[in-house]
């Protein structure tokens, strides 16, 4: 056991690797930290329970932490005077917290947790850059990704109370998302983003809008080939110059928050594309275009099974083609 900081690394080259052993805490301060700028640290096979940080590093290149678990403690790494580049976090279960500043070139997977947070306290003209997030398992929690041109592919979200992100150059690749909206809803860009492939499920009981783009500078959107089940799409103030093609669209529960399945306002310049919706409550639109230019809806199809007043598409103060 611990009181404080258990491990301060002081010099490059070290590998702490804790063959399945414990390091317990206190309740306070950092079990794993550093005291100087290293690099080419790995840190593994460690048990860690009952402190702040289980590891809290900063300034620290080529670093790798790999199959440990974590027990009431959490994992932060930051930068504050060079560039912390070219980490590897994989297989650790349990995090209750990870927490990433100015990261470059990061690879996280394989591991589980129930909170993620990259840059949320970072300058805001300094982003992480080039991170890749893969096949990770994130439930409960929130999460908040402010990176530039990153990979975010075959995750399983769950059951967050938000996913925001911003940022340059975006992809969302096959993840599945159960119970939580994917949100653009910052005053920061989140230009030039991709989400292809995934699936969205609410089970009708939370988050009436999956993906939300509710900010003036998300704009050339490409949302495509993506399975979405209960939840609908906001675009308003935002997504200029976006493509929405090849998306399959089912609701059954209606959700009083949810106009409409598809709610496009105050933006332009939108292509709606081969794009197929079931709606079977009868109590929102389909598509609503509100105050709109230049939106062209193409190649597709609308199904419902409740003929009311509020099923099909509604073109309110716009200028579209269909």
């Amino acid at each position: 056991a611990a009181t404080g900081n258990c491990y301060t690394l002081a010099a490059s080259g070290i590998t702490l690797d804790c063959n399945g052993y414990w390091i317990r805490g206190n309740g306070v301060g950092s079990l794993v930290n550093n005291s100087a700028n290293i690099g080419n640290v790995t840190i593994k096979n460690c048990q860690f329970a009952n402190a702040t940080f289980g590891v809290d590093l900063f300034n620290v290149s080529n670093l790798v932490v790999w199959n440990n678990n974590w027990s009431m403690t959490s994992l932060r790494l930051e930068q504050n005077s060079s560039i912390m580049q070219n980490t590897t976090i994989s297989f650790n279960t349990n995090l209750s917290n990870a927490t990433f500043n100015q990261t470059i070139n990061m690879t996280f997977e394989n591991n589980t947790l129930s909170n993620l947070f990259v840059n949320q306290s970072g300058p805001a003209t300094i982003l992480a850059l080039s991170n890749r997030y893969v096949n990770n398992t994130i439930t409960n929690g929130k999460t908040v990704i402010n990176d530039m041109a990153f990979g975010f592919e075959r995750n399983l979200v769950i059951n967050q109370t938000g996913f925001d992100f911003t940022g340059f150059g975006g992809l969302f690749l096959n993840n599945t998302w159960k119970n939580t909206s994917l949100s653009a809803r910052t005053t920061n860009s989140a230009r030039d983003t991709r989400i292809l492939g995934n699936k969205f499920d609410t089970n009708g009981t939370t988050n009436a809008v999956c993906l939300d783009f509710n900010s003036g500078s998300s704009s050339n959107l490409t949302i495509a080939n993506n399975t979405i089940l209960e939840c609908g799409i906001l675009i308003s103030g935002a997504g200029g110059n976006s493509t929405l093609r090849d998306n399959n669209i089912t609701t059954t529960i209606s959700a009083p928050s949810r106009s409409s399945v598809i709610l496009i306002s105050s933006t332009s310049d939108i292509l709606l594309q081969n794009t197929t919706i079931t709606s079977n409550t009868g109590n929102e639109y389909d598509i609503w275009l509100s105050l709109t230019r230049n939106i062209t809806i193409a190649n597709s199809t609308i199904r419902t099974t409740v003929e009311t007043q509020l099923t099909g598409v509604i073109v309110d103060v716009s200028n579209s083609t269909l």
